[in-house]
């Protein structure tokens, strides 16, 4: 972490040459310590996002089973790190992560970005209130490239419901 406030400490000056070398050492964090990173980029030296491809929900969720973040998610004060659980639980298709993902929704949980991944999630498994809250236009600030994959849910369901009338 010092590199990228004094470059001569690592002979490397090139900050997204520094980030990806402490986004490769991710795994050796614990998982206590990278959901840490949710509210605080300095443990991890590296952030959640657009732009870095969300490398700490990547290395949680490849650890496996999001039960235990799901049920500290309810009980987590901080706003940041209720996010990067939504971001972790967005990997798993399951019954437990549908029906945490329809709690958040329902229950208007502040999570930094107005809930949109949780919302997303529900809108590609068909779920009403994913669509509603997405049919409101409100989740445009996503960027256009993410909103596009949002948009595109809408004609996919149309396109079902077409299927199904024709047969």
């Amino acid at each position: 972490m010092d590199c990228f406030d004094d470059a001569k400490i690592c002979g490397v000056s090139n900050h997204w040459d520094i980030s990806d070398e402490l986004v490769r050492r991710l795994p050796t964090l614990t998982t206590e310590q990278l959901v840490a990173c949710f509210d605080d980029w300095d443990i991890c030296g590296a952030g959640e996002g657009r732009a870095s491809g969300w490398p700490i929900s990547d290395e949680i969720a490849r650890r496996g089973d999001p039960h235990d973040l799901l049920a500290r998610f309810w009980k987590e004060r901080k706003w940041t790190i209720r996010g990067g659980i939504e971001d972790v639980a967005y990997y798993f298709d399951t019954p437990e992560v549908t029906a945490f993902m329809g709690r958040v929704v329902t229950e208007h949980i502040k999570d930094g970005e107005d809930r949109y991944w949780p919302v997303n999630y529900l809108a590609k498994k068909c779920d009403e209130r994913g669509l509603k809250e997405l049919s409101t236009g409100r989740y445009r600030n996503q960027g256009s490239l993410q909103y596009e994959t949002s948009v595109e849910l809408f004609r996919e369901v149309r396109l079902s419901s077409s299927d199904t009338l024709l047969g």
